[in-house]
């Protein structure tokens, strides 16, 4: 397979000339790995390395199948959700969640879109399949998947392969940034790795072992030139992972500050005016995409050389598994609170029952007394106004 690290890498490299690592570049390369693992760690997703959603492009009408009838129909606008009722408590928090997240996409993009989407929420991939289009059916690795042109989203709340649980909002976000791209630019024709590093980065998505593939792809020098990556990602699993990798990187290197992020909003508003991706790219970045692969190459060589002067050879690992004992243990303390907590509330429920059950009780108790009668009309022999009550079968004269 031919790669970016025999060509552009090679050019940047003419002479055997290597940039010595500064403090600066060190330091903000332990702050970006310090980042990824701790938040790998501490929210882990359990999903693989590549990014755990799609995008599927194609023009004509789609074909929706009929949805099983286990399934529930809820429309909130101009969105409608497809989703079997065993799923109504987490179709309902993302119902909740998708007017945030949506805002929060047109800001970073800087466009208001149009927010119809139909989205479909499936049990595991095979119903997902299922309830994707005739004839396009979701990538066999993907938990989620646009259909932009469409607004159509799918979703499976369980993972291919491992049949783990995905983050299903993270999944969502990734899938909802596909689609609000897509309308930003009037479905102008994108670089693949574009697009897929765009919905990571917008979504948060942060994962360690997309950071060792990266470290893996550079020191091996397997990096995938960007122009492949342009038309399609690979299929095969190292490949895809590295893809995803590449891209997210890369869309980090492009909004690596304020000012990237400015320019972001410029390059998707050229496009918007109808520019194509190079073009665009020029015009807010001022370079070319092969300019874009040669500084991005550049200063992720400086970025992965400044580890090994930071900490050389195994200490790399060794810190890493420092932290992730720490992580772990934090997580599970973590967990113990949430569970005494829950035990305490279990105490007071229980404690609240019992009130409840003694007073009723002492309510049910009362009313099972004998009954005391009086009578209006007084016996014969008594003296009439003075009232008498009846009991166990006598009359009683009350004085």
């Amino acid at each position: 397979m031919s790669t970016a690290g025999s060509g552009a890498q090679g050019e940047h490299h003419a002479g055997g000339a290597r940039r010595r690592p500064t403090p600066r570049r060190i330091w903000h390369a332990l702050a970006a790995f310090l980042l990824v693992l701790f938040a790998a760690l501490i929210e882990p997703t359990g999903l693989h390395a590549h990014a755990p959603a799609d995008e599927v492009t194609a023009g004509g009408r789609l074909t929706l199948p009929r949805a099983p009838s286990d399934f529930n129909e809820a429309r909130d606008g101009e969105v409608r959700w497809d989703y079997p009722r065993a799923l109504e408590s987490d179709v309902s928090a993302l119902r909740e969640r998708l007017p945030e997240l949506w805002a929060g996409l047109e800001a970073d993009l800087g466009v208001d879109v149009e927010d119809a989407l139909v989205i479909r929420v499936a049990r595991n991939p095979d119903e997902m399949r299922r309830l994707a289009p005739e004839g396009m059916p979701p990538p066999s690795y993907a938990t989620g998947v646009a259909y932009p042109h469409a607004g159509l989203i799918l979703l499976s709340m369980t993972a291919p392969e491992s049949w783990g649980v995905p983050d299903a909002e993270e999944v969502f976000h990734h899938e909802l940034s596909h689609v609000a791209l897509r309308r930003a630019v009037r479905g102008r024709e994108m670089p693949r790795w574009f697009v897929e590093g765009v919905a990571i980065h917008q979504s948060g998505e942060q994962s360690l072992e997309r950071f060792e593939t990266l470290w893996d792809g550079h020191g091996a020098g397997d990096l995938i030139p960007l122009a492949e990556l342009d038309g399609r990602f690979p299929a095969r699993a190292h490949e895809v992972d590295m893809a995803y990798a590449q891209a997210a990187d890369v869309v980090t290197f492009l909004r690596r500050d304020d000012r990237g992020a400015r320019r972001f909003r410029e390059l998707i508003e050229e496009m918007r005016e109808g520019a194509g991706f190079d073009a665009a790219l020029l015009d807010a970045y001022a370079l070319t995409p092969t300019q874009l692969e040669r500084e991005w190459l550049a200063e992720l060589d400086d970025r992965m050389s400044s580890w090994p002067v930071l900490v050389g050879g195994g200490t790399f690992w060794v810190l890493a598994a420092v932290l992730l004992v720490w992580a772990w243990r934090r997580r599970r303390s973590q967990a113990k609170k949430k569970l005494a907590a829950m035990e305490a509330e279990e105490r007071e429920r229980d404690q609240t029952f019992e009130r409840l059950e003694r007073i009723i009780d002492a309510r049910v108790e009362r009313e099972e007394q004998p009954l005391l009668l009086v009578s209006a009309d007084p016996p014969q022999g008594r003296e009439p106004g003075v009232p008498t009550v009846e009991h166990d079968g006598r009359q009683h004269t009350l004085h």
